[in-house]
């Protein structure tokens, strides 16, 4: 009778431990989500070594076993900075009294309007008063392109390239102007060389 009731709360603790196991990996992804920031660094901790393959969905920086020691914990530290420094694809604006950021894989191109630059997101459109030139001073040689003297493109959303407009993943058609088509007819000839 005592071995029973024994494995009974041990499958009891299981049971427990699995449920409490599945809201952490749960609450990663929702952190994610309520900042609005899909790239945000989590390392987890635990004694338990085998729910490390449980996490790979909630995609963490690492997954440390305890006990921790100074030099587990320094490397993880050196990790993020390495991945911080490399990952320095940001692009921030000003709106109103407020500094604004952007991951750059998120801008699918920006317009100007007089004054103002338009930011076409994933999320929407954003908008700040500034200037072109501004705006390619952040994004030079990180896979934009100038193509008018309104428009700067992130390559990575260009579905079509045309002689004289390129078209957009989301079906927005842009024009190049005749001043940039030599530059992006050089820049695919580049592009498509490398393969």
């Amino acid at each position: 009778m005592a071995c029973e009731a024994y494995r009974q709360s041990t499958e009891n603790l299981k049971s427990y431990m699995q449920h409490q196991w599945s809201l952490v990996g749960g609450m990663a992804g929702t952190f994610r989500e309520q900042l609005g920031n899909d790239k945000i660094s989590i390392v987890y901790i635990s004694s338990k070594e085998t729910y490390a393959m449980s996490l790979f969905q909630v995609r963490p920086l690492d997954f440390l076993i305890k006990p921790l020691t100074k030099e587990k914990v320094a490397a993880v530290l050196e990790q993020f900075i390495r991945l911080s420094e490399a990952n320095k694809n940001e692009f921030y604006y000003h709106a109103g009294k407020s500094v604004c950021r952007l991951y750059l894989d998120e801008i699918h191109y920006f317009a100007c309007n007089g004054r103002k630059v338009e930011i076409y997101t994933s999320s929407g459109q954003k908008e700040f008063y500034g200037a072109m030139r501004e705006v390619w001073e952040q994004v030079e040689g990180k896979g934009f392109w100038i193509i008018h003297k309104s428009y700067i493109v992130n390559t990575a959303f260009v579905s079509v390239y045309h002689y004289d407009s390129v078209q957009m993943t989301d079906g927005t058609r842009l024009p190049i102007s005749q001043k940039y088509r030599k530059a992006m007819k050089e820049n695919l000839t580049e592009r498509y060389q490398r393969g």
